[in-house]
């Protein structure tokens, strides 16, 4: 997926449009190229899945059943449902306390050569 984001856009200008926070107070926001959704784009392609509501459901849907990106293998799996499968069983014992505990991430942006607008 990031060879395919920095064949997209990398190096060109993106414009950045925050429209709120998560549950963590991470932003959440759209990003753009040259007028182009970036995250619509990514799930377009089946590098990234749909989250944060509706916005992407359809898009992903599609990508689904054209079997693009990851939904091309035969052994795909939805993050999503994973995460739901594995919650509250044990992680290297420390305990079901600790495997349903929701972290915080870390809400700084990655080291990035994308310059911004």
């Amino acid at each position: 997926m990031k060879s395919a984001l920095i064949r997209e856009i990398g190096g060109k200008r993106v414009r950045v449009f925050v429209e709120g926070t998560d549950d963590f107070g991470c932003l959440l926001g759209t990003v753009t190229c040259k007028g182009r959704d970036i995250g619509e784009w990514l799930v377009r392609e089946g590098h990234a899945i749909a989250a944060y509501g509706d916005r992407y459901k359809r898009v992903e849907r599609e990508a689904r059943e054209a079997k693009r990106g990851m939904w091309a293998h035969g052994h795909n799996f939805d993050p999503r449902g994973h995460r739901h499968r594995t919650r509250g069983k044990g992680r290297g014992g420390r305990g079901a306390r600790a495997a349903t505990r929701r972290p915080r991430p870390s809400c700084r942006p990655p080291h990035t050569s994308l310059r911004t607008a």
